[in-house]
């Protein structure tokens, strides 16, 4: 009797032994809930799932498509200026060549845009179950990019003692990247993420001014005839931020991005005063490489 009874015990320690070494990801395959023995009260062992259809926010990946909203702000760096063209003035010593260079100003800067994308399910990292891995995903985005361009330029000529210039430009930029990101799955509701972005941005110039500060000239706009013009070059980022997971479909991200626009080219109209000032050439601006430092925000849905 003493060696059932001693069996028996065992039996039971052993069985409860191997339901506590199961995961509750694994418990609750064969059942949803069990009932506690006091006081009979009912406690879902797949609470996280029942909540949002099937789904534990953040233990399982949900790969597949995802687009999203954005929108933000930041600031430039300095970048050179360059501005170049000829004045016909009358004098023994022909026309006066122009090739002034300066830095623009740091301007703040707005942007908004959307991306669509497509999340892997990567690789694991650690024991399975864990809730940890590297989720991979190919994105492509455009973004609408607002700012303005000031800067002070010198001419040296040995022509005038000093020939200084202040530019203004009004910036609308259009950004399209493709982007390889790369998001750290976690056990909780938040997941930081790392992505690089290469592509191309489209620099439309609106109300160019090019004052002349010394000698002075007040009131002579130097690209009056034609103060727009469009370039464009390469354009790439980093990016760093994190999602929250709201529910199996919903998410908010932040994020801090670095962008780069290559250097661009723009040809303003020539200066035309006539019986005011000399005529000019049409006029040539570079911008160098452009930085901003941006701080964005969104929202995205996965399908």
């Amino acid at each position: 009797m003493r060696q059932i009874v001693r069996h028996s015990s065992l039996f039971v320690i052993l069985s409860l032994a191997f339901s506590l070494s199961v995961p509750p990801a694994y418990a609750g395959t064969d059942s949803s809930s069990s009932s506690s023995s006091s006081g009979g009260v009912e406690v879902s062992l797949n609470s996280d799932k029942e909540a949002s259809g099937g789904y534990v926010l953040g233990t399982d990946p949900n790969p597949g498509f995802y687009i999203g909203l954005f929108g933000g702000g930041g600031a430039s760096n300095n970048d050179p200026i360059t501005q170049k063209g000829t004045a016909f003035i009358t004098s023994p010593l022909g026309p006066l060549v122009v090739n002034a260079r300066g830095n623009a100003d740091s301007h703040s800067a707005g942007m908004g845009g959307v991306h669509i994308g497509y999340e892997w399910r990567g690789w694991e990292l650690g024991n399975p179950g864990s809730g940890w891995g590297i989720l991979p995903a190919l994105e492509f985005e455009g973004f609408y990019l607002g700012t303005t361009q000031t800067g002070t330029l010198n001419n040296p000529t040995p022509r005038v003692q000093e020939h200084r210039f202040f530019d203004s430009f009004s910036l609308d930029t259009g950004v399209v990247l493709a982007n390889a990101v790369f998001t750290l799955q976690t056990p909780s509701r938040f997941r930081p993420y790392i992505g690089v972005g290469l592509g191309a941005a489209l620099v439309s110039v609106s109300g160019a001014d090019s004052l002349q500060e010394s000698p002075p000239e007040p009131g002579i706009n130097h690209f009056n005839s034609n103060p727009t013009a469009i370039g464009g070059n390469l354009a790439a980022q980093l990016k760093v931020g994190a999602h929250y997971e709201f529910t199996s479909h919903w998410s908010a991200f932040v994020e801090y991005r670095l962008l780069f626009i290559n250097n661009t080219s723009y040809f303003f109209g020539s200066t035309v005063y006539p019986g005011i000032h000399a005529p000019t050439s049409p006029w040539k601006v570079g911008f160098g490489d452009m930085f901003f430092n941006l701080g964005v925000a969104g929202v995205d849905y996965r399908f």
